[in-house]
């Protein structure tokens, strides 16, 4: 086996020779620690064909788990910090622990259909929640309901399964929020109501209105730039991490709340909190 992380490139390739034959393996070049790879390298190996894998299977499965941990790093000392290779079970766990919560939270709001009902904006409602970091770098990292929850036939529906990557606004903005407070992982949104918001000052909650109409003409032009503005202006007018966020909307912006949480069940509990009934 000869590795192939020192050559140049955005690929890192390494050669297996097995059985009189070469194979090539490739993967993405990613930056991070990278101290202590072969030692993982060779343990992931040995660790795979003690479970009783191929050669070849046990090279592919090892390539992988240091790649993760390459990526997800120890970034601890000087020179070159540590690999990870826990990342290679902790991210999986972690993908776990987001989907379960968000499968939960939408069996609350599904359970809690006939009071909800009424708050459901034009475009939805979905519930989402990030990996912690440093798992979380992208709208593909937080779990949401594809196709969002919707009106059907006198109630809600989810129109599909939760899954990562499946929300775009509402994924940017939690994304955005964990860059001033890595608590902050979950959000609902429903459509704007004053008893709603009322009722979330009543009980104490953090509450901070955003007035789409200051957003800046540079924001505006920028896809997705938005919802880091808006996740910004919210921390700015609370001093610290919301509860809930609002707007009033904008030419083409229907109005709005979103309730945030440490995950996806604390956002919706802090919702249902606010329904009358």
């Amino acid at each position: 086996m000869v590795k192939g992380g020192h050559l140049g490139g955005d690929r890192s390739v390494d050669v297996l020779y097995w059985r009189g034959e070469y194979r090539l393996l490739e993967g993405p070049r990613v930056s991070g620690c990278t101290h202590g790879t072969g030692c993982a390298f060779s343990a992931a190996i040995a660790a795979e064909l003690a479970k009783g894998s191929s050669v070849p299977e046990a090279v592919r499965v090892a390539k992988e788990l240091v790649t993760l941990a390459i990526r997800y790093g120890a970034r601890v000392g000087r020179g070159h910090c540590p690999v990870n290779p826990t990342a290679w079970l902790e991210l999986s766990a972690r993908r776990y622990e987001a989907l379960s919560s968000v499968e939960r939270a939408v069996g609350l709001l599904l359970g809690s259909a006939g009071r909800l009902l009424p708050y459901a904006p034009e475009v939805g409602i979905n519930v989402v929640m990030a990996l912690p970091p440093p798992y979380a770098s992208g709208v593909e990292d937080v779990a949401g309901v594809e196709g969002r929850i919707v009106r059907a036939g006198g109630t809600l529906r989810a129109a599909g399964p939760v899954r990562f990557g499946a929300s775009s606004h509402l994924a940017r903005l939690v994304l955005a929020l964990m860059e001033l407070d890595p608590g902050v992982r979950a959000a609902v949104n429903v459509r704007f109501d004053e008893g709603l918001v009322r009722r979330a000052e009543e009980l104490g909650l953090r509450v901070a209105f955003v007035d789409r109409a200051r957003e800046p003409p540079e924001v505006r032009a920028v896809e997705g730039a938005t919802m880091r503005w808006i996740a910004q202006e919210a921390f700015r007018a609370c001093g610290g991490a919301p509860d809930l966020i609002y707007d009033r909307g904008d030419v083409g912006k229907e109005p709005m709340i979103r309730v945030l949480g440490r995950d996806a069940v604390d956002a919706v509990g802090k919702l249902l909190s606010l329904l009358p009934g």
